[in-house]
């Protein structure tokens, strides 16, 4: 997912040459440095979790873009220790309210009346009923997270969840092309439609850096592993383990498509793993197999590692 703030928000190896090859050589190799951030507030990733998580990527970047991970590394830290040192007016608590969300995002909130797929998850109500239950569903995970929308977060307990804390952590890095976090990420920078839908969740997100490809993605597992509410109930029919890792793993490879290929999120690719998942319908995800169509390019990841787009899926 990649979030608009003032510009796009959302990588180049320098001096790499196999990186210059033409789009269109069969494979492409890459290593991926992985950053697991453990919040003790929800249950943790195994190690088996990882690993098989880390399998299904190599596994997805293979189908999906022909591109063949050869080496990962796996760091761990608790989310206490990696930002600790951070600004602590990164823990400013949003405040939503109707008007403000049917206001601001008027067009997105009619896109998601006006189309049958997006729509029929609010049972064809209004603008404004749309943007009522976008609320109560960010007011339900604000309350499972022990938070309360508008009040002072004195334990900056609210920079863990918030999209725009995370983003500026993303630019800071320098070490790791993927962040695996077992908490939530909770849209309060631009919201887009697959976002607003979901309650202002996101499942991912990317940024620029200056890690060796140019940024880093992010994917935050709690809305697929989680069992309890609100989340079970949005979900629909459970997911095995197994699907849980490989939902995991697609989500991951969406935010890499972001930063490797400069790609913008898709609606109307059926099964493409560049459109993002509609609600909490994991399921649907578990069909996600390589598009062979053209993909429209967000011009942010300008210094993306591979320039090309049809040729790489032949």
């Amino acid at each position: 997912m990649i979030f608009r703030r003032s510009r796009f928000i959302g990588f180049v190896a320098a001096g790499c040459v196999c990186f210059l090859l033409s789009s269109c050589a069969k494979t492409k190799r890459i290593d991926l440095n992985i950053l697991y951030i453990e919040n003790p507030k929800f249950q943790g990733l195994s190690d088996e979790d990882i690993s098989m998580i880390t399998t299904f990527i190599k596994k997805d970047m293979r189908n999906f873009f022909n591109i063949n991970v050869q080496n990962t590394t796996v760091d761990k830290v608790h989310i206490e220790d990696y930002a600790k040192n951070e600004n602590k007016s990164l823990g400013a608590l949003a405040s939503y309210k109707v008007t403000q969300i049917a206001n601001v995002h008027y067009e997105k909130l009619k896109f998601i009346k006006d189309n049958v797929e997006w729509g029929g998850m609010f049972k064809n109500k209004s603008i404004m009923g749309i943007a009522q239950e976008i609320i109560n569903k960010n007011t339900e995970v604000l309350k499972m997270l022990g938070l309360e929308d508008g009040k002072p977060d004195k334990n900056n307990e609210y920079s863990k969840y918030s999209i725009r804390s995370w983003l500026e952590r993303l630019e800071r890095i320098n070490k790791y092309d993927l962040i695996i976090y077992n908490g939530v990420l909770i849209d309060d920078c631009a919201a887009v439609v697959h976002t607003l839908v979901r309650g202002l969740i996101a499942f991912g997100v990317a940024e620029r850096n200056n890690s060796k490809y140019k940024g880093t993605g992010m994917v935050a597992t709690l809305p697929v592993m989680s069992e309890d509410l609100p989340f079970s109930k949005w979900k629909g029919e459970g997911l095995s383990i197994f699907e849980k890792r490989k939902v995991i793993s697609i989500i991951a490879c969406h935010e890499l498509g972001h930063l490797l290929f400069d790609y913008d999120d898709i609606y109307n690719h059926d099964n493409c793993v560049m459109n993002p998942e509609k609600g909490y319908d994991f399921q649907s995800s578990l069909s996600t197999k390589k598009c062979n169509k053209s993909h429209p390019k967000l011009g942010y990841f300008t210094e993306a590692v591979f320039k090309g787009d049809m040729c790489l899926f032949q």
